[in-house]
C-alpha cells in the first residue's frame, strides 16, 4: 500500500504497511520501516492506494496531525473537528507535577487550563514541567501560573544531588557486599581440590576440627564433588586455617572498601568506577594489613597449641 497527499505538488508516494482508526476518528498510518516520514505535509488530506494503484480510502477531511511517532514510524491524522485543551495538574501545594489533555473545557476542579487549540496547533507546543533535577518549574499562585524561584530550585538541587550520591554509594556497597559473599562461599582450593564454605560447610569443618581436638585422630571429610576419605589432623587444621583466612581477608577488605567509598568519594562517576578487588591505599591498606596479620597470628597460635586445637 502507499499514501499520497491530495492536490500535493509532490509526485512522491509513501509506502505504508497498515492504517487504522484510533481515538476521536483519527487515522493512524504506519509507514514502511525504510520510508522516511514526510518532512512537510499539506493540509488537503490524503488518500491510500493498494499496491496496484486501486484507491482504498480517501481522507480529505483529515488535514491535521495529532501525533508523529518516529520510533514506531507512524503519523496520526485528525479531521481537525476537535479543539484540544491542555490542563496542568498541580499537587496539594500548587506545584505543577503533570499535564493532561481533554476535549472538554469543563473538567474537574483543581486543574489549570494552560492552552487550547486544534490538533495542528497542538503539535507545535511543548511544555516541560520538571527541570533536570526533577523539580517543578511552575506552580499556581493566586490562580496564576508562575515559575518556581531560583532559591527553591537550588535548595532542591542540593538535596537531589545528595540523594543521588547516597543512592549511588548504597548501590555500590551492595554490589561489593555481594562479591564478598560469593567469594567467601566459594571457599578455597588446596592441592587442586576445592572446599566450599557455605553455612553447611562451615558447620562441617568446625565439627571435624572439634573431633580432631577430642581424639587427635584422622576424621572423615571430603572436598567438593569427591568421596569421603580420612583426613589427618594436620589436613583438617590446614583446611580450617585456609577457610578462615579467606573469610577474614574478604571480610576485612570489604569493610575497608566500604569505608573508603563512604568517607572519601563525593563524585558519582568515581563511585561507579569502583570495582571489587581494587587496591586499598593509605590508612585503609594499613588497617587491612594490621587486622589480617593479627587475626592470622591469633588463629595459628591457638591451633598450633595442642590444648587449644
Amino acid at each position: 500500500m502507499f499514501l499520497k497527499f491530495i492536490n500535493s505538488t509532490e509526485i512522491s508516494k509513501y509506502k505504508i504497511i497498515n492504517f487504522e482508526e484510533t481515538r476521536n476518528s483519527n487515522i493512524r498510518v504506519y509507514f514502511d520501516s525504510d520510508t522516511l516520514l514526510p518532512a512537510a505535509i499539506n493540509n488537503n488530506g490524503f488518500e491510500i492506494y493498494s499496491d496496484i494503484g486501486e484507491l482504498l480510502n480517501s481522507y480529505e477531511n483529515h488535514k491535521g496531525i495529532f501525533d508523529i511517532n518516529t520510533k514506531n514510524n507512524y503519523i496520526e491524522f485528525t479531521d481537525n473537528s476537535n479543539i484540544y485543551y491542555d490542563f496542568l495538574v498541580p499537587d496539594e501545594n500548587g506545584y505543577i507535577i503533570g499535564i493532561t489533555m481533554r476535549i472538554n473545557k469543563n473538567t474537574e476542579e483543581g486543574l489549570y487550563l494552560y492552552r487550547s487549540g486544534t490538533s495542528l496547533e497542538y503539535m507545535e507546543w511543548e511544555f516541560n514541567i520538571f527541570n533536570e533535577y526533577e523539580y517543578p518549574l511552575y506552580k499556581i499562585v493566586n490562580e496564576e501560573l508562575v515559575e518556581t524561584s531560583d532559591e527553591e530550585r537550588n535548595a532542591h538541587k542540593k538535596k537531589f544531588l545528595k540523594n543521588c550520591l547516597e543512592e549511588t554509594k548504597d548501590a555500590k556497597i551492595k554490589e561489593i557486599n555481594s562479591f564478598c559473599s560469593k567469594l567467601i562461599t566459594a571457599g578455597v582450593v588446596i592441592d587442586g581440590e576445592r572446599y566450599s564454605y557455605t553455612l553447611e560447610d562451615q558447620s562441617n569443618i568446625l565439627a571435624a576440627l572439634q573431633n580432631v581436638k577430642i581424639t587427635g585422630m584422622s576424621v572423615p571429610y571430603h572436598s567438593n564433588g569427591n568421596n569421603f576419605r580420612l583426613f589427618s589432623p594436620a589436613e583438617i587444621i590446614s583446611i580450617y586455617i585456609a577457610q578462615y583466612k579467606n573469610l577474614i581477608q574478604h571480610t576485612v577488605y570489604t569493610n575497608q572498601l566500604r569505608q573508603y567509598i563512604k568517607n572519601e568519594l563525593s563524585i558519582i562517576e568515581d563511585i561507579k568506577a569502583v570495582k571489587y578487588g581494587d587496591a586499598l591505599t593509605g590508612n585503609y591498606l594499613n588497617n587491612y594489613n594490621s587486622i589480617i596479620n593479627q587475626a592470622m597470628c591469633d588463629i595459628e597460635s591457638r591451633l598450633n597449641t595442642q590444648d587449644n586445637i
